[in-house]
Formats: C-alpha cells, sequence, structure tokens
C-alpha cells in the first residue's frame, strides 16, 4: 500500500454520488470552522450573556458553571460539537449506499446468469462490479478522517476551555460586585443609624434647652404676676386714700352749695327781688353753672374712660410691673385734673351763688322769675347730685378694681401653681423619654451588634462555600477533562484497532475472493469440459451415482455450516464495530452458498441427462475441484475465528 495509492484511494471520482459526498462533507467542515471562529469570541459570549439587550439576560443564580458555559455557547461552537458525529455518520451512510446498490447489482447480475444470459458476461458484469467494491468505502473514510481531524481541531483550538474560564471570570465579578453592594448597604445603613441616634441626641438636647427656657419664663412671669399683683393693690389703696379726702371735702361743698342756694331762695321770698334783677341773675348763674357742668361730665367721662382702661389691662395678665406703675400713675394723673376742677368749679359755684344771692338781696324782682330761677337752681343741684353720684360710682369702681386686682392676685397664684405642676410633669415627662430613649437606645445598639454578628459569620459561611465550590468546580472540571482526554485516548486506540482489523479483514476477504474466483474460473473450464464430455458419454453415471451422492451430502452439509457460520456472525454482530463488514461477508457467503445449491441442482440435472462413460468421467473431474470448495466452505471457522475475537476486544 503506497501513499499514492491512498490518495487516490481518498479523491472522489467521476460518480455524482461520491462528488455529492465529497462536496457536502467539505461545505459542513468549513461551516464548522468558520462558526467556531466567529463565534468563539468573548464579545458573542457578553452578547449572549447580555441577552441580546432584552430582558432574558443571564445571571449567576440561573445555574453552575457548566450550564452557564453551554447557555453562552455560539451556535457555531454548538456545531463544532456535535459535526463530527454528523460526519460519520454521513461517511457510513454514503458506504451503505454504495454497498446497497453493489449488492443490488449482484444481484442483478446473478438474475441474469439464472435466466440464461450466459456465465461469461455474469462473470464479467460480477469481475467489474468487485472491482469498484472498494471505492464504496470512500465516504466511511471521509467521514473518520474529518471526525478525528474535527477532534483535533477543537482539542487544541481549546475553544470550549476559554468559554468556561470566561464564565468563571464573569461569576467571579458578579460575586465580587454582589459582596461589595452588601458591603456598602451595611455601611450605609450604619452610617444612617448613627445619623438617625445625633439627630435624636440634638433633638433631645434642644427639647431640653425648650423646656429650660420655658421653665425660666414661667418663673419670671410667675415674678412679675407677683409684682403686678403688688402694685395693683398698692396703687388702688393710693387711689382710694388719694380719693377719699377729695370725695369727702366735694360731699362738703355740695351741702354747703345746698345751703346757701335754700337760704339764697329763703332770701329770695322773704325779700321778694324784682324778676328782671332775679331773671338775669338766673341767667348769670346759668351761664356760669353751664360750663362747670360740662366740664364735670367730661371728667366723669374721662375717668370712667381711664377705669375701664385701667380694669382691662388688669385683666390682661401678661403685663408688667412698669406697665401697671405707669397705668397707675397715668390714672392718677388723670383724676388729679379733675378733683382739681370739681375743687375749682365748687369754689366757683359757692362764689357765683354768694354772687347770686347777694345780686338777689340787692334786686328783688316778680316772684315768679324767682320761682323759675329757683327751679334752674334746683335743677343745677339735681346736676350735682349726678356728678356726686357719678364720683360715688368712680369710688366703686375703685374698689372693684380692688378685688380685681385680688383676684388677679389668686389667678397669679393658681397660675404659679399651674406651672409648677406644669413643670413637675415635665419633668416627669423627660425623665421617662430619658430612660425609654435610653433603652431604646440601648436594645438598638444590642440588635445592631447581634445583627452584625450574625452577618459577619453568614459572610464568612458563605465566603467559605464560595471558595469551596470553586474549589471543587475546577476540580470537577479537571477531572471531566481528564476522563475526556482518556476516552479520546480509547476511542482513537479502539478506531486504530478497527481500522487494522478492517485492513486485515479487507485482505484476507479478497484473497478469499481471489481463491474463489480462481477456483470459480477452474469450475467453468472443468464444467465446459464436462458438459463436452456429457455429450460423449454417459454410461458411467451409474458408478457415480454414489459419489456424486457423497458430494451433494457434503455440499448439504457446507450449507448447514455457512448457516451456522452465519448465525454465529450475527451473533457477533452487536459486540463488533465491524458490523457492515461482517453483514457483508455474511451476505456473501449466503450468495456463494445459493450458487452452490442452484451447482448443486445443475449436477441434478447433469445426473439425469448423462447417459454415457464420457459424461462419468468428466463428473469424476469435477469431484476434485468442488471437494476442494466443500472443505473450504466447512471450515471457514479457523480463518475467521481471530477476525471475531480481535473485534470482540475492541
Amino acid at each position: 500500500m503506497k501513499f499514492d495509492e491512498i490518495i487516490a484511494f481518498l479523491i472522489p471520482g467521476n460518480d455524482p454520488i461520491q462528488l455529492f459526498f465529497g462536496g457536502l462533507f467539505l461545505i459542513l467542515i468549513a461551516a464548522t470552522l468558520i462558526g467556531v471562529w466567529r463565534g468563539a469570541t468573548s464579545e458573542s459570549w457578553e452578547k449572549r450573556w447580555n441577552g441580546n439587550g432584552q430582558v432574558d439576560d443571564l445571571d449567576v443564580e440561573h445555574g453552575s458553571v457548566n450550564e452557564i458555559s453551554a447557555a453562552v455557547a455560539s451556535p457555531g461552537e454548538k456545531l463544532a460539537d456535535i459535526m463530527p458525529g454528523i460526519l460519520l455518520i454521513l461517511g457510513l451512510l454514503g458506504t451503505f449506499l454504495g454497498l446497497g446498490i453493489a449488492l443490488n447489482k449482484a444481484s442483478t447480475i446473478l438474475l441474469e446468469a439464472n435466466a440464461g444470459g450466459g456465465m461469461d458476461n455474469a462473470m464479467a458484469n460480477l469481475m467489474g462490479m468487485m472491482e469498484g467494491l472498494g471505492t464504496k468505502f470512500k465516504t466511511s473514510t471521509w467521514g473518520i478522517m474529518a471526525f478525528l481531524l474535527l477532534k483535533a481541531w477543537s482539542a487544541r483550538n481549546g475553544y470550549e476551555e476559554r468559554r468556561l474560564r470566561w464564565c468563571v471570570g464573569k461569576m467571579k465579578a458578579a460575586f465580587d460586585f454582589s459582596r461589595l453592594a452588601q458591603q456598602q448597604e451595611r455601611q450605609q445603613t450604619q452610617y444612617a443609624l448613627i445619623e438617625a441616634l445625633g439627630r435624636i441626641d440634638q433633638t433631645l438636647v434642644s427639647q431640653g434647652q425648650a423646656n429650660h427656657a420655658l421653665l425660666e419664663t414661667q418663673c419670671t412671669l410667675n415674678k412679675h404676676s407677683g409684682a403686678i399683683q403688688v402694685a395693683t393693690h398698692k396703687a388702688v389703696q393710693t387711689l382710694q386714700q388719694a380719693l377719699v379726702p377729695e370725695m369727702q371735702a366735694l360731699n362738703a361743698s355740695n351741702a354747703q352749695a345746698r345751703d346757701a342756694l335754700q337760704e339764697t331762695l329763703t332770701h329770695l321770698h322773704q325779700h321778694g327781688v324784682t324778676l328782671g334783677a332775679t331773671h338775669s341773675a338766673i341767667q348769670d348763674l346759668q351761664q356760669a353753672l353751664l360750663p362747670e357742668v360740662q366740664t364735670l361730665n367730661t371728667s366723669n367721662n374721662q375717668a370712667r374712660d381711664a377705669l375701664l382702661e385701667t380694669v382691662t389691662h388688669l385683666q390682661q395678665h401678661g403685663i408688667t410691673a412698669s406697665a401697671t406703675h405707669s397705668a397707675v400713675q397715668d390714672l392718677q394723673q388723670a383724676l388729679l385734673p379733675e378733683v382739681q376742677n370739681l375743687n375749682t368749679h365748687a369754689e366757683q359755684a359757692l362764689e357765683a351763688l354768694r354772687d347770686t344771692a347777694s345780686t338777689q338781696q340787692q334786686n328783688n324782682e316778680g316772684q315768679k322769675q324767682q320761682l323759675k330761677a329757683a327751679h334752674a337752681a334746683q335743677k343745677s343741684l339735681e346736676h350735682m347730685e349726678a356728678n356726686i353720684s357719678n364720683l360715688a360710682a368712680i369710688s366703686e369702681a375703685a374698689t372693684q378694681m380692688a378685688g380685681a386686682a385680688s383676684d388677679v392676685g389668686l389667678s397669679a397664684k393658681e397660675l404659679q401653681s399651674a406651672i409648677g405642676g406644669f413643670k413637675d410633669g415635665v419633668a416627669d415627662v423627660l425623665g421617662s423619654i430619658k430612660q425609654d430613649l435610653g433603652s431604646t437606645i440601648g436594645q438598638m445598639g444590642d440588635s445592631f451588634t447581634d445583627n452584625m454578628a450574625t452577618m459577619s459569620a453568614t459572610m464568612a459561611n458563605a465566603t467559605g462555600g464560595i471558595s469551596t465550590a470553586v474549589t471543587n468546580l475546577s476540580s470537577s472540571v479537571g477531572q471531566t477533562m481528564d476522563k475526556i482526554q482518556k476516552s479520546n485516548e480509547d476511542s482513537m486506540a479502539i478506531q486504530k484497532n478497527a481500522q487494522i482489523e478492517f485492513l486485515g479483514t479487507s485482505e484476507n476477504l479478497n484473497i478469499n475472493i481471489g481463491s474463489m474466483t480462481d477456483l470459480v474460473g477452474d469450475l467453468r473450464e472443468r464444467i465446459v469440459s464436462g458438459l463436452k464430455a456429457v455429450s460423449e458419454s454417459s454410461r458411467g453415471m451409474i458408478a457415480v451415482n454414489s459419489k456424486f451422492q457423497d458430494v451433494t451430502e457434503k455440499a448439504a452439509r457446507s450449507a448447514v455450516a455457512i448457516e451456522e457460520l452465519v448465525a454465529e456472525l450475527q451473533k457477533l454482530q452487536h459486540a463488533s464495530p465491524l458490523q457492515p463488514v461482517m453483514d457483508t461477508v455474511a451476505g456473501r457467503v449466503e450468495m456463494i452458498g445459493h450458487s452452490l445449491q442452484r451447482l448443486d441442482e445443475h449436477l441434478l440435472a447433469l445426473k439425469s441427462a448423462a447417459d454415457d462413460e464420457r459424461q462419468l468421467h468428466a463428473i469424476g473431474q469435477l469431484q476434485a475441484p468442488l471437494q476442494r470448495i466443500v472443505e473450504r466452505l466447512e471450515n471457514p471457522a479457523p480463518r475467521l475465528k481471530p477476525l471475531s475475537l480481535s473485534a470482540v476486544e475492541a
């Protein structure tokens, strides 16, 4: 077997089926190489990891490293995984197709030979078919070579290992990012908790300061209320003491004026002054008293307004001591001119009455005018009495002011007691808030410490589990790669042994076919000579019957041995990788058995037609080659036994 013969065997011929299978093999191999070259890149894996910008992107929680590696594999890589097997199956398919066509052709040749088409043409066609039988195994050879080449190229390229390492790095980066995010989240939670505690502390401090300022304000207000109460009480007492002499003097002046008027009336009745003088005197008296009365009314109104303002200011508990003192001074300053005016007007009235009395004494006019003047004077006295009643009301108002001041003092005391109670309540509330807040902060600190310890332990366990998983993954990946390498080596060794056995079987088969061809040629020549001898003699057929019967029995035993060989080969075909070859051998042996049966039938026909000694002599000459054929067919097991044992071992 030379290199040129191997190249000539591998190159496809002009047969359309060979060209089709050869082109298909080249296209599939090129498509696989191009697909892996374009798809086995980190950009393609990253794109499939992200899901092509859609929502079906992958995550580290979607499976193990091997599952994610299989998920991100490109179509070219997946095609490269299954393409060697596809090419091997296509090669076997081409071989079976060629063998099937060859067997159909052989059966057609034999049928034509049986139909009387001539043994020479049948043998020539059969030899032509046998010469092209080797080309039927080209596709199987192409498939095996493509399988080995793609497997070797895949192992050398190492795209699966690179993809697996890329997935491991991607998952490691995702785990690192997740741990960093969890750490940042814990830090943010701690910062937020610390800020919240700081704000609570500041709020408590500001609330304590506000409560302290409120207590100080309440204490100051209590002091001011006490001072206001004392100042108001003193002002009322001073006002009462200042008004009592004035009221007494005013009452005395009014009594004197009343007495003077009564004396004037008495003098008017007694002396009978004239009407004109009395009228003029009364007019003068009215003109003199009218401004005084108006002034007195105005003073009364002012005094009433001042008292109302004072009462209003006293009802307001928020006034200061200086405001109360100024209000009392304003009241005194407002009442003092009024009292002075009252005294002045009373003196003026007394003087006017005295002048009127002297005038009436000097001018005694009509009694009617005097009576009118007396009535007018009486009305003036009534107005003066009203003024006196107003002054009494002012005194009562002052008394009420004193009572109101005492009520203000009581209210201030009640306010002080209420403020004291409020202070105690606020102190209790602040104490309880401080205690509850302290316990809450302590519980928060304890829970935070426990949570941090738990989280630390959990993260430590998770980190240990991740490291263990990564270690186990690395070891499992290494073991898997070792197993794959070992299985590849075993499969290559098995394929090599099968190829060697196949080559040996092919050589043995070629040798057997050659020897059988020689035997068939010799048999043909002898059959021709026998047929010639049949026409010359048929006398010795009776003596040859017994020998021919032995040949027939041996042929039958050969057929039985061939059937047993076929059964044995069928038993071995399930465990042999050379099943197609064994099927072919079994078919050929069965075909030879049928040929021998047909030859037996022809011999029987010759037996019936033989009638002379020359035919017996020709049949005797056929006995030796038939005996050799029978021996070869009876003993095929020694030659096939090593082949079957080697196939079983493979």
